[in-house]
């Protein structure tokens, strides 16, 4: 586990690691349903960054997908600027004291594809993003599909082009069509999130499906420290905004809100959210850097009362091996494809990916497995059934068949049992659920797993040697070590039996 700043960063193995440090079983973080949102991604290096500044292989936002070449985007210069970069032939309104000069979507002068000028690049960014939504919203609105918009966003449908004055993004009155039309996958400047760590868990884990293999990650934000910390006297750049579910079965399903940074029109926040608010937090002391906007209102990143002591995010990176498991569990437990997109479609997708996840798994159980050799110390205990399952900090994972037991006193292989039941968790977890199994005093046990490193193996098919191997001058770092083809003899050993 690593933590940075306002971040505690937690590696999970398997579904029910998560859901202990979710609930609070573990004493790496306290519940956290309550008080916490969740965003999932099936690649832990994505990064919290909305999806319109997100950019494609060339360098240019994703959004530009969806803006057509018929984007005018009229910007004033100074006469000083116009003449200086030679744009005289690129003026549409001469005010007198500063042109409107006409540019592409690129940011090029119109007609003029070899150069690029312009320094304002956020309002750029904002005349796409308006540009696609107002498309997205007259579209929609033609073909009769319900959008719930406010008579401000509903007049620019026909004038978003004119060079009206802006001030910052996104207003207020274009979050309920922002939130539409990212859960319809439009780039958008929102992020979105959801009150049910199940959902963030079934979008990090998914693409397991694809053939990626990549690790995954949820992100957790507290979001009832900024709730509780609001002061009406302020308003604050990061917004939370949740739209009325009745009109959106997909995010009724998911459970989703949304989260917004409004951005001064001079000032671009394009790097991620966990990295803005951190840099603020740090910054409260030192500036409290507030712009006043056309309400008149001071706005603020986020309450001064948040200290370098709040712990903001919990990141839990998945591991990519767990991936298969828990989506299986999430199956389970009715988070698919048919309940989180309901419709007939995705209940015909879930039947595909159902047998896709019976088909991978059972490719990955004839995928060879390794042995190992565990040092135990006094093995008659499990020979005469005294125990049945082993504590320790062994560190290995799941993908074994065999675990064979050496005595290190006697210095041989007493026998060997199956590696079919594994289990990794807290120290916590593992004593409630099996401390009547194991031979420990529970302060012995939790002085000795107070790393947080535990795991429980069942002993499974024991088969006890009539006659040990006798083993000389083994040299074992570790409790345990795999048993590998360069192991000539104990390799040799196992195969003989």
């Amino acid at each position: 586990m690593e933590s940075t700043n306002n971040i505690i960063e937690i590696k999970i193995d398997s579904y029910d690691d998560l859901v202990n440090h979710i609930k609070g079983k573990t004493d790496k973080c306290g519940d956290l349903r309550d008080n916490f949102i969740f965003r999932g991604l099936s690649n832990f290096e994505h990064e919290l960054v909305p999806s319109a500044l997100r950019k494609d292989n060339l360098n240019q936002p994703i959004v530009n997908d969806y803006v057509g070449g018929d984007l005018g985007l009229l910007v004033l210069i100074s006469n000083e600027d116009v003449k200086s970069n030679f744009l005289e032939d690129r003026v549409h309104i001469d005010l007198g004291y500063g042109k409107w000069v006409s540019f592409d979507k690129n940011q090029h002068p119109f007609f003029d594809n070899n150069r690029e000028y312009l320094k304002n690049k956020n309002y750029l960014q904002i005349k796409r993003e308006t540009y696609a939504l107002l498309k997205f919203l007259n579209i929609a609105d033609k073909n009769g599909l319900k959008i719930n918009t406010s008579y401000e966003t509903r007049s620019k449908i026909h004038n978003y082009l004119n060079p009206d004055k802006i001030t910052f993004w996104p207003k207020k009155s274009f979050f309920e069509i922002i939130s539409l039309a990212q859960h319809y996958n439009l780039p958008t400047c929102a992020l979105d999130w959801t009150y049910d760590y199940h959902v963030a868990l079934y979008f990090a884990v998914k693409d397991i499906l694809e053939n990626k293999n990549n690790d995954g990650v949820i992100w957790a934000l507290n979001y009832r420290l900024f709730e509780d910390n609001y002061n009406e006297s302020n308003e604050y750049k990061l917004r939370f905004y949740r739209p009325e579910y009745h009109s959106n079965p997909n995010l009724r399903a998911q459970k989703g809100l949304f989260t917004f940074l409004i951005n001064p029109v001079d000032e671009i926040l394009d790097c991620p959210l966990d990295q803005v608010i951190c840099r603020e937090i740090k910054n409260i002391g030192k500036k409290n850097k507030k712009t006043v906007f056309d309400n008149g209102k001071d706005l603020i990143l986020i309450p001064p009362e948040i200290t370098e002591n709040d712990i903001i995010f919990y990141k839990f990176v998945i591991s990519k091996n767990a991936k298969l498991d828990i989506l299986e569990e999430l199956y389970k437990e009715g988070y698919s494809e048919d309940t989180l997109f309901p419709g007939y479609g995705r209940v015909i997708q879930n039947m595909g990916n159902r047998v896709m996840l019976e088909n991978i798994k059972n490719e990955s159980d004839k995928k060879p497995k390794k042995n190992i050799l565990l040092k135990i110390k006094n093995c008659e205990d499990i020979f005469q059934r005294k125990i049945n399952y082993l504590f320790g900090k062994f560190n290995f994972n799941s993908e074994i068949e065999n675990i064979y037991i050496y005595s290190p006193e006697s210095q041989e292989i007493k026998g060997y049992f199956k590696a079919n039941e594994i289990i990794k968790n807290s120290p916590n977890l593992i004593w409630e659920k099996y401390h009547n199994k194991s031979n420990w005093l529970k302060k012995d046990f939790n002085n000795y797993f107070k790393d947080n490193k535990a795991y429980a193996i069942r002993i499974n098919g024991l088969i006890e040697f009539n006659f040990p191997f006798k083993i000389n001058n083994l040299s074992m770092g570790n409790q345990f070590m795999y048993i590998e083809p360069d192991n000539t003899d104990i390799n040799f050993l196992l195969n003989f039996k």
